[in-house]
């Protein structure tokens, strides 16, 4: 059996416009392994189905278990509004 190498966070980005400044919203998708045979396992909690999604995943290393920070107000305006919630 293989053993886990590292861990990544899978995240689909989505730019947008603040003050001018074109920016990027990462939207988290779920998580990848990496494993000791050279192979990736890739588990995803969401697929993006936000407009001018490009069909790409970009893997981050893992952040702490605290992370994303998902409640219920971020989640709906994010998806409704497309843009972040300060």
């Amino acid at each position: 059996m293989s053993k886990m190498i590292k861990r990544y966070d899978a995240s689909a980005g989505r730019e947008y416009t603040h003050k001018g400044e074109t920016k990027t919203h990462w939207v988290y998708c779920g998580s990848a392994t990496a494993w000791d045979d050279g192979s990736i396992s890739l588990r995803l909690d969401a697929v993006p189905t936000f407009p001018g999604w490009n069909g790409k995943i970009q893997l981050f290393p893992e952040r702490d278990s605290a992370w994303p920070p998902v409640t219920i107000k971020t989640f709906v305006l994010t998806t409704l509004f497309l843009r972040p919630v300060d």
